[in-house]
């Protein structure tokens, strides 16, 4: 389909909004959220500097978050509160102590402290990039989880949901999740 139109039509419109008349009336999409498809990752204890492990992994995970930007630029990626809540549920300990979990540096880290020491801290690198290809996040388990361990599960799963914004305020969330597999002496 093909729609005419001048700007003496539409004068009060701005060149996008009159881009966008045509495709509105056709009933076309005008914009689209970005997404993502995250990889998850596992990182062990056993790994730790006290860890029962002699050929010692690293303790770092990062990955791509394989953004799809969609038609507009990313402005923003930042963790959402609700993954501050999904931890806290969780009541997890490190050394007997209940972990506390900070959110901070605008809502790109999150830091597990239980106290004494940092448990784990998780970034998201190269917000800024407004193409989306570059983003991705970087894991370090700094100390070990008191792990309970149901039915001789030795593993946790922890959750991690995050916010992508592009510059006309669209929000998409994703989600992805870090396990981290018990050390058994």
């Amino acid at each position: 389909n093909m729609m005419f139109q001048s700007y003496a039509l539409f004068p009060h419109l701005n060149i996008w909004e009159n881009v966008a008349f045509g495709l509105k009336r056709e009933g076309l999409p005008t914009d689209t959220n970005p997404s993502a498809k995250v990889a998850d990752s596992i990182l062990n204890e056993d790994d730790l500097s006290n860890g029962s492990d002699t050929n010692k992994e690293s303790l770092i995970a990062e990955k791509t978050l394989d953004i799809t930007k969609g038609q507009d630029n990313i402005s923003d990626i930042s963790f959402d509160t609700a993954t501050i809540t999904a931890l806290q549920n969780l009541n997890l300990k490190s050394d007997g102590i209940t972990i506390i979990y900070t959110l901070s540096n605008s809502g790109h880290t999150i830091t597990a402290n239980n106290g004494t020491v940092d448990v784990f801290k998780i970034d998201l690198l190269n917000t800024n990039d407004t193409s989306g290809t570059s983003q991705k996040y970087k894991f370090e388990l700094l100390g070990s989880i008191d792990h309970v361990a149901p039915n001789g599960v030795d593993y946790l799963e922890l959750p991690f949901s995050f916010n992508i914004s592009d510059i006309d305020s669209s929000v998409a969330g994703s989600a992805f999740k870090v396990t981290i597999v018990d050390d058994e002496p």
